[in-house]
């Protein structure tokens, strides 16, 4: 039997242990001998699946974060390109509106709708930005 090999007994009291078995060749009273000790390894086989089970756990918890955190960012990225689109749409027409003759009240409205327009524009690249780099983050973990 390979030394420090693990086997279960039963104790007088019926509990099942986990021991483990070494052994010695000695001589004893100029007799050959074989000593024999066995050690109760139970507390550190449960820590041992117990610490298998949390690592397996953490691992599972950091796969899902990761998928989490890419799904974010990949919605992000994709409603930026969504909303930029028909932003330059409103911001592109009300250029146009701009430079059609308005009086001078409805030059001022079209002004403050061009600088609302580039300050959206601005926050939805801001948005795509933020989500470009946590994709190259992430992916880099």
């Amino acid at each position: 039997m390979p030394p420090n090999y693990p086997r279960h007994r039963r104790r007088k009291d019926g509990t099942i242990i986990e021991i483990e078995i070494t052994s010695e060749n000695v001589i004893l009273d100029d007799r050959d001998c074989r000593l024999v000790l066995y050690t109760d390894v139970t507390e550190r086989s449960i820590a041992a699946a117990e610490l298998a089970a949390a690592t397996a756990e953490l691992a599972a918890a950091h796969d899902r974060a990761v998928e989490a955190s890419n799904m974010k960012s990949a919605f992000l990225a994709n409603m930026s390109h969504e909303l930029r689109t028909p932003m330059n749409g409103v911001i592109g027409m009300n250029e146009l509106l701009l430079g059609s003759g308005l009086k001078n009240e409805q030059q001022s409205f079209a002004e403050q709708v061009a600088r609302s327009g580039e300050q959206m524009l601005a926050i939805i690249n801001d948005i795509l930005d933020i989500a470009k780099l946590e994709t190259a983050t992430s992916s880099s973990i």
